[in-house]
């Protein structure tokens, strides 16, 4: 049986109760839903928060339960990065990467490091973690990697660090999936490429000495255009786009040369893409030539990811009670982008769909979500 501290429910004299209180300082209501009970231990209930509607939190979502969410943990962890490998779902935090072995979350190497970004080559099947300063610190490698699961890994960034007084970052990294020795890696404010799996990197744009807050996202389709979400030195989010796999770079400014910063970004195989910003998502239907903002008051977008041909959006709002997670859908047909119900917890800074067709939620400090639609 899964441990219960996995489930995001706690224990009074009289019953279970969600840690987490509305604004108003009260606690959910808690409405039971087809509970079955083994030593007192209720496995399924709904959830009823406030401004939220009706959630279902299970320890394990069956098909008839849907939509349903179940916390993974690790407990009162952030999560910067997640990717889910035939081995498991791994967690990059700032404390060096965990995985979950279905019941716990084991330490998986990079202790002490802030991993904000993770990939996984299914042909290599090799995971590549890439590591971003918390403050002054040094690195031995901006990314690394391990072909065992995170029992060992190895410098991969080519030296870039060593060559830039050991404080050269990785924000973001993707793996090709239309070729998987083809890497594009987001440092803070240049791109570099792999052709090779990572065995050497070359500048695409920018250089080793240029600076800014954070390219934050790459996304890399199949085929079509690959771009980019990124924040400049002076807090302009802009998107970059290339139309031959990341060789050369197209520079965007979805939002002018204001102080917005973009987080993530996403597309599908018509040339529509989304960037996620401070405050909502702008999209543009004819490849990045105008935008249009089509989501406001929405929080800090950080992350975007494509389920069953179905776009979705996290964010981290703020609150009087500290951060909170918003998630997004889009509704094509009418299309608008319209808010999902979720659980009580802190805000939602990472996304990405799941191979069994879940999408799993990095938080501020409240761990790994896992959301079936």
């Amino acid at each position: 049986m899964p441990a219960m501290s996995n489930l995001r429910v706690g224990w009074k004299r009289y019953g279970p109760y969600i840690h987490d209180l509305d604004s108003r300082g009260r606690s959910p209501r808690l409405r039971l839903r087809s509970p079955r009970t083994i030593s007192g231990i209720i496995f399924h209930l709904s959830v009823v928060g406030a401004g939220c509607g009706t959630v279902t939190v299970s320890e394990e979502c069956g098909a008839d339960q849907r939509p349903c969410w179940e916390h993974l943990g690790p407990d009162d962890r952030r999560v910067d990065a997640i990717v889910e490998t035939p081995a498991g779902i791994f967690a990059g935090t700032r404390n060096g990467v965990y995985r979950f072995a279905g019941d716990s979350w084991i330490p998986s190497g990079l202790s002490g490091q802030l991993v904000a970004a993770l990939a996984f080559s299914e042909t290599n099947r090799s995971l590549i973690a890439g590591v971003r300063p918390v403050a002054d610190e040094t690195t031995a490698a901006a990314l690394f990697v391990t072909g065992d699961d995170g029992a060992s890994w190895t410098p991969s960034d080519g030296g870039m660090a060593a060559m830039n007084d050991h404080r050269f970052w990785a924000y973001s990294v993707a793996v090709d999936p239309a070729d998987h020795n083809h890497i594009i890696w987001g440092s803070s404010a240049s791109l570099l490429a792999s052709y090779d799996g990572g065995e050497s990197w070359e500048f695409v744009h920018g250089s080793i000495t240029r600076s800014g807050q954070g390219v934050n996202d790459v996304f890399i389709p199949p085929q079509g255009a690959l771009w980019i979400a990124g924040t400049g030195a002076f807090g302009t989010g802009y998107a970059q786009r290339s139309d031959d796999r990341g060789r050369t770079w197209e520079l965007l400014l979805p939002f002018g040369e204001g102080e917005l910063p973009a987080y993530s970004i996403i597309g599908d195989p018509i040339d529509n893409v989304w960037i996620g910003m401070r405050g909502g998502i702008a999209e543009t239907r004819n490849g990045g030539s105008t935008w249009e903002v089509v989501l406001k008051r929405a929080g800090y977008i950080k992350g975007m990811a494509i389920v069953d041909a179905t776009v979705y959006a996290v964010s981290s709002i703020s609150s009087s009670a500290g951060s909170a997670m918003r998630l997004f859908r889009l509704d094509r047909d009418a299309n608008r982008w319209n808010s999902v119900s979720v659980p009580s917890s802190s805000g939602g800074i990472a996304l990405v769909a799941g191979r069994d067709g879940s999408l799993l939620i990095g938080t501020e400090n409240s761990g790994v979500w896992r959301f079936w639609p």
